[in-house]
């Protein structure tokens, strides 16, 4: 019976994946974390991406705002919220020189 669940949240995940993969690729996010939900939720949760070297400051000052739109909208603005102000500074620090 587990194995029916699990294969039905990885059912929602691809689904979910499916809706967003784009729109994410745009927002600069690197498709490793996106290999699973478990690598999406840790990158949120850790704010970069240690396996391939991804961090915040890899993001252009729209791309950052796109992904900060994104997360909000996915999650709200207090999940994840280190990584909300992270590249929210992001969004406003980057390329002013």
């Amino acid at each position: 019976m587990s194995f029916k669940q699990d294969g039905k949240k990885q059912h929602k995940w691809y689904k979910w994946l499916d809706a967003h993969r784009c729109e994410l690729l745009e927002c600069g996010v690197p498709d490793t974390v996106l290999k699973t939900k478990l690598h999406w939720i840790r990158f949120l949760e850790d704010g970069c991406d240690y396996i391939s070297g991804w961090f915040p400051k890899a993001l252009s000052p729209s791309q950052a705002q796109a992904l900060y739109s994104f997360i909000c909208r996915e999650y709200g603005n207090e999940e994840y919220r280190a990584f909300l102000r992270d590249i929210e500074n992001m969004s406003h620090d980057k390329h002013t020189t």
